[in-house]
């Protein structure tokens, strides 16, 4: 047997990091998006998201999406996008209301598709303790 790909043997080819730190979020009115860290796709094959929501209160949601930036060489000037949901019905998570649950979001760039993912982390209402990971392979 000859020597095995990443995508044959996936602990060799996989890449762990933070994406929203944990903390305590508070949605309130304004329900402000909590911006996720930029990764690079090039050379990679894709991406899997895991939000982690721990204790909420009252009515407490949270939701999260994945966007892709134009502008591999600078995240922070890019022209971020939400990512065609009828193309990735895995890129989002919807007013969850679930305390000490996770779901999961993945993503794996198409022909002409952007290289640049973030997850985007709302708190909708209430207070939440909510996190989102990632892992690229």
């Amino acid at each position: 047997m000859g020597r095995m790909s990443p995508l044959h043997n996936p602990a060799a080819g996989l890449t762990s990091g933070l994406s929203v730190a944990p903390a305590s979020r508070n949605g309130g009115s304004s329900n402000a998006d909590v911006n996720g860290a930029a990764i690079d796709l090039r050379g990679l094959r894709g991406v899997h998201f895991t939000l982690a929501i721990g204790a909420l209160t009252g009515a407490a949601a949270v939701a999260a999406r994945l966007q892709t930036g134009d502008n591999l060489a600078d995240s922070a000037n890019a022209n971020w996008t939400n990512v065609n949901y009828t193309l990735y019905s895995n890129a989002q998570v919807t007013n969850k209301t679930n305390a000490n649950t996770t779901f999961e979001m993945d993503y794996v760039p198409g022909a002409g598709q952007g290289n640049q993912i973030r997850a985007v982390l709302t708190p909708e209402a209430n207070v939440s303790l909510a996190s989102i990971v990632y892992t690229t392979y």
